[in-house]
């Protein structure tokens, strides 16, 4: 009796992992899907192309690239509005990139110049955010990790050396705010 439980449940078990496969196997390849809606774009079948980013995105994919790739569509489809999100979301996995910066800013300005008004932000956001405009969320996550790990190494030397934490006290009070 025991043979045919266990027997059972293996079966159970490898059925649920051949399904799972199968699963798997029918989604297609996200980087075919890209390259594909890449090619559709040196095509100008720009809605097609659309539509095959789309795919990506909604596989729960993204990248800069993607994003990029999709702003530019949107942008050749004359959609400025989506064209802007896109370059935006694209900025936030890729900042640094220099085309991407001058795209963003070239929309930008044909949306400016359009009967579109863009609200001004916050200057106490625009202050706080501005040491970490051009930086990736991985840059800033690792910048703020090294903060952290100084002033805990400052708070545990002060608290087995008093006298070194009356020195650093200042030190250690910088840090935290800044973290």
């Amino acid at each position: 009796m025991k043979k045919i439980i266990l027997t059972g449940i293996f079966l159970f078990l490898l059925s649920g992992t051949l399904f799972a496969q199968a699963d798997i196997a029918a989604q297609p390849d996200p980087d075919k899907v890209f390259y594909l809606a890449n090619g559709l774009y040196e095509k100008r079948d720009y809605e097609k192309a659309l539509e095959e980013y789309n795919k990506i995105l909604n596989s729960g994919m993204d990248s800069g690239s993607l994003y990029y790739n999709m702003a530019n569509t949107y942008f050749k489809l004359g959609k400025l509005g989506y064209a802007v999100l896109f370059y935006e979301k694209a900025k936030r996995i890729m900042p640094q990139d220099s085309d991407l910066k001058t795209n963003l800013n070239y929309a930008r300005s044909l949306v400016a110049s359009s009967a579109v008004d863009i609200p001004r932000r916050n200057p106490i956001v625009t202050f706080v955010k501005a040491p970490f405009k051009d930086l990736s969320i991985n840059a800033i996550a690792l910048s703020a990790l090294i903060i952290y790990l100084a002033l805990i190494a400052l708070m545990v030397v002060g608290i087995m050396n008093p006298v070194f934490y009356k020195k650093v006290r200042l030190a250690c009070i910088v840090i935290g705010v800044i973290f």
